[in-house]
């Protein structure tokens, strides 16, 4: 079953709905200080080593966690399949949570 790697664990998401993607898997949690970002770069570095191409990246934290997720993650592979968190309404004004997916390559 392919991992769903979250870069940002957010206690106000929900992120059961992730779970249709595989196992959901939080590669941090909460505020991550300026000083902290090497290690953080090598945590994410450490799970993009055994990441698989099945494999997703959750977008969650700040622009700059993201960034530097997607980063690591495209450094130890070929592609990066990226998952959007999204809120919407349902039709009966339930709020409800989904997903946009986008597929990141480098190439030469």
């Amino acid at each position: 079953m392919p991992k769903v790697y979250s870069t940002n664990y957010n206690g106000s998401y929900d992120y059961s709905a992730a779970e249709k993607f595989g196992t959901v898997i939080h590669m941090t949690q909460g505020f991550i200080p300026p000083h902290k970002h090497g290690a953080i770069m090598q945590t994410f570095e450490n799970y993009a080593k055994t990441a698989t191409a099945d494999d997703y990246l959750l977008l969650s934290g700040s622009n700059l966690v993201c960034a530097m997720a997607t980063a690591a993650w495209l450094k130890y592979n070929e592609k990066v399949r990226l998952l959007q968190h999204m809120k919407n309404k349902s039709p009966d004004g339930q709020q409800e949570t989904s997903y946009i997916m986008y597929n990141v390559a480098i190439s030469d």
